[in-house]
């Protein structure tokens, strides 16, 4: 087993800061009381496996893998980001349409001032006899 060398704040305790330059000095490296056990249960759940059969190592791994997933069922769950306005149609939906291509502002067509007198002429308005408003 090994200390643990991680910045853990111990309840209690001066932290470094505190503490005057002759005083690091004189503390070893990490704490003493903290030791790092996770090797050790990692050894001994893999002794634990093994002494169920040690012939079938797909067993071993079967079980490993059983004991992950029991692990990983505990641990904390993430919440999903869920849209709350999506229900009940009051969230606004939309598609967005591709870029125009090739698109030309219309240009103003002249017309000439005659215009209207010919188109009179060609359909015959001028000739038939339009009863007039009076």
């Amino acid at each position: 087993m090994q200390q643990s060398r991680s910045t853990v704040a111990v309840f209690g305790t001066v932290p470094k800061e505190a503490m005057e330059p002759n005083q690091e000095e004189k503390q070893v490296e990490g704490d003493p009381e903290l030791v790092e056990d996770a090797e050790l249960y990692q050894q001994l759940l893999k002794e634990f496996l093994e002494t169920i059969d040690p012939a079938s190592s797909g067993i071993f791994w079967y079980i490993a893998e059983a004991a992950f997933y029991v692990m990983k069922k505990f641990q904390t769950k993430k919440s999903r980001l869920v849209d709350r306005r999506a229900s009940e149609c009051r969230k606004i939906r939309y598609n967005v349409h591709e870029k125009m291509v090739n698109f030309m502002a219309p240009r103003p067509v002249r017309i000439p001032p005659n215009t209207a007198d010919l188109l009179k002429n060609l359909f015959g308005l001028k000739t038939r006899n339009v009863p007039s408003e009076a």
